[in-house]
Order: C-alpha cells, then structure tokens, then sequence
C-alpha cells in the first residue's frame, strides 16, 4: 500500500471510528433526509385529486434528499474538525493533503451510503415507486 492510500485510510478509519461512538452525524443526517422525504411526500401525494403519488417526482426528491443530507454532513464533519483544531493537525501530518481530502470524501460517502440504505425503501414506498425493479441503477446512485 502506498503512502497516499495509507493515509486515506487513516483519515477514512479516524472519521468512521468518532461516528461510530459518537453517532452525531448519522443522527443528523438521517433524520434531515427522512424529513425531506416526509414533507415533499405530504406536498407532492394527491396533489391531482386522486390521492396517488406523483411517480416521476421519486427520483428528483430522492436526489434532493441524498445532496442536501451530504451538505449536511460535509459542513458538520469540517466543523467538527476545526472545533477540535484537528484540521490543522491533518494538513500538517507527514502525508498529501489530497490524501487527507480523499480520506474525508470517503468517510462521507460511508455516512451518505447508510443514509442511502433508510431514504431509499422509504421513497419506494411513500411514492410508489419501482425502486427495485432497477437494482443495479440504485446501487450505482
């Protein structure tokens, strides 16, 4: 394993490992994700009078739910390092800061996964939508 892969994962391992205790950020995130989900479904469900769901709707508020929940933890992840001042300890460690940033993006895709694993059944379901009939494609999202 190279000194950048090495590194990655360090910062991966680290930022997994104080969500794992702390649970905040998946906390946070899943829930901002659920209430997404929940408010459009109440805007957009009968909406023609026949009480069905919109089904061409699923996919957009699928995709804002995921990119506003990222934000989400994006922003709170980088607070929580420069509240703590580690950030500075990061970007001075022996290692390339594109490391350090490859090792945060892939900390937050495992968070955004997890989310993924609660927001997708539940959009399935409020909108009627043939999630599964295309697993490949929301394996890929």
């Amino acid at each position: 394993m190279t000194a950048f892969w090495r590194v990655v994962w360090i910062v991966a391992r680290k930022d997994l490992a104080i969500e794992a205790r702390s649970r905040e950020l998946i906390n946070t995130t899943v829930f901002f994700a659920l209430s997404c989900v929940v408010v459009f479904s109440v805007s957009f469900v009968g909406e023609g009078g026949d009480g069905r769901a919109l089904g061409d709707a699923a996919a957009g508020i699928l995709w804002i739910a995921i990119a506003f929940s990222g934000t989400l933890a994006l922003g709170r992840t980088f607070e929580r390092e420069r509240y703590g001042d580690t950030l500075r300890a990061l970007l001075l460690a022996p290692g390339a800061r594109a490391a350090v940033y490859v090792g945060k993006l892939v900390g937050i895709v495992g968070l955004l996964l997890a989310t993924e694993v609660v927001i997708v059944p539940l959009v399935a379901l409020l909108f009627q939508a043939r999630v599964f009939e295309h697993v490949a494609l929301v394996a890929a999202l």
